[in-house]
């Protein structure tokens, strides 16, 4: 059973978790790969809203019967996702100067495509989570949604203050610390 008491904070850590790791990402692939291809973690950011919005809507009625269940799950799941998200971030070489070559084509295609499919999953979980929570809240959706802003916006700050404090291999522990607080306190 999930505490609904606790919703609105832990709406606030999934926002706070998700910008942070969605900056996180922004940074690390700026970094590892090119910072000419740093709008390909924000269109996977993007479509794994989408998507969670997308599939919310088509089987409404049977998550809307399961509400605490999903609650849980996708809080549970974003945490996991995006642990995930960094070690395949770690190991996916993509060289952007190998698409000219017909023989690396393909390599730096799947690269690509691996590299949105995981990471479309932590921001379908934690979009998935804060769609449901507004679900569940419709009479407090102004309150739910201060709540999402605050919490993308610590979430924002704390992360570009650690920029200049913590090694980048370890920032990704922001993101972690505050999706897992969300499921401690939903959980």
């Amino acid at each position: 059973m999930i505490n609904k008491k606790f919703i609105y904070p832990s709406v606030g850590l999934i926002a706070a978790g998700i910008i942070a790791f969605e900056v996180f990402m922004i940074r690390y692939f700026g970094i590892a790969h090119s910072a000419a291809y740093i709008y390909i973690p924000i269109s996977v950011a993007i479509l794994g809203f989408g998507i969670a919005a997308t599939v919310i809507s088509i089987f409404e009625d049977n998550i809307l019967k399961n509400t605490d269940m999903y609650l849980g799950f996708s809080a549970v799941l974003s945490i996991f996702f995006t642990s995930l998200g960094f070690f395949i971030l770690k190991q996916i070489e993509f060289n952007p100067s190998h698409l000219g070559s017909f023989s690396l084509f393909f390599k730096e295609i799947l690269s690509i495509l691996v590299f949105y499919f995981f990471f479309i999953l932590p921001f379908f979980c934690a979009s998935f989570f804060i769609i449901l929570a507004y679900h569940t809240e419709k009479n407090q959706i102004g309150q739910l949604s201060l709540f999402e802003s605050i919490g993308s916006a610590i979430g924002g700050l704390i992360f570009l203050v650690s920029l200049v404090i913590i090694p980048i291999n370890y920032l990704i522990f922001i993101p972690v610390i505050f999706l897992s607080l969300s499921s401690f306190l939903i959980i």
